[in-house]
């Protein structure tokens, strides 16, 4: 009689050791789960780093990206022309027209239409760089305007098919401290002149 007691209590006790193990485990992957979603990366980052979006005095989408755009570099172009924006003797504002030497790509965000809402998840399209245009004050560079054609590119990044479409990048330096952070997409070949720009004139 005592042994058959005995043999219930161990169940009973095995029994709630059981029930407390699978809420504690329960509990583990609760947390766990929940840590992950903590650390899932946020929909805003590209591979540009996290960005915001504004409203340009001209009414276009402006892409802000505080750490600044990746930015062609100079040493994959050749200086074709330069001279004063608007062909104006008096403009203190300079040009540099480069045309690239070998294949420059350049990744941008993927929505190119200004009448529809920017969609985060739309993967970021690819541009075979035909023409850049710099764009300078005194000699300090503020404006970079490229001139693109869509491309395809594969998982190194080899360009895997060009397509028809063809866009206009503008990257500009806001506030004058050497960082290109604005973003936008444009018809024309016109560059951004932010207001410093105008007061360092």
């Amino acid at each position: 009689m005592f042994m058959r007691i005995f043999f219930k209590t161990v169940k009973f006790f095995c029994f709630l050791t059981m029930i407390a193990l699978n809420i504690s485990c329960q509990s583990q992957r609760d947390h766990n789960q929940t840590k992950n979603q903590e650390i899932a990366p946020s929909k805003t980052k590209t591979q540009n780093g996290e960005i915001n979006v504004k409203v340009g005095n001209d009414g276009q989408r402006v892409l802000m990206n505080v750490h600044g755009w990746k930015l062609p570099s100079l040493l994959s172009f050749s200086q074709n022309s330069k001279g004063l924006l608007g062909n104006n003797p008096r403009s203190e504002i300079e040009f540099v027209e480069y045309l690239p030497t070998e294949d420059v790509v350049q990744i941008a965000d993927g929505n190119t239409f200004e009448n529809v809402d920017r969609d985060p998840d739309i993967e970021e399209k690819s541009w075979l760089v035909r023409q850049l245009k710099v764009f300078s004050v005194k000699g300090k560079p503020f404006c970079y305007v490229l001139r693109g054609n869509l491309i395809k590119t594969d998982s190194e990044g080899k360009i895997e098919a060009r397509l028809a479409m063809s866009a206009v990048l503008v990257y500009s330096d806001q506030d004058g401290d050497g960082i290109f952070e604005s973003f936008r997409y444009s018809s024309s070949e016109s560059p951004s002149i932010p207001g410093w720009v105008r007061e360092f004139r």
